[in-house]
């Protein structure tokens, strides 16, 4: 999971990385599986409108969405 995150924040501008880390610890927060994978899609529209594509891509790998 850290090399996860570390991924994702080594496409992030360094003004973003607080909001991005926090969003992204959301999906780990939820209650179960079906909870995170529906945080992560929101997560990656969020990403989207961010002009974060690449972030985006990743955490959607991952999230198997």
């Amino acid at each position: 999971m850290v090399h996860w995150y570390r991924n994702v924040m080594s496409v992030i501008p360094k003004g973003k990385v607080k909001e991005v880390m926090a969003m992204l610890k959301a999906i780990h927060a939820g209650e179960d599986i079906v909870a995170a994978r529906e945080k992560a899609v929101r997560v990656i529209e969020k990403l989207h409108t961010l002009r974060l594509t690449k972030a985006a891509e990743l955490v959607e790998a991952a999230a198997e969405v």
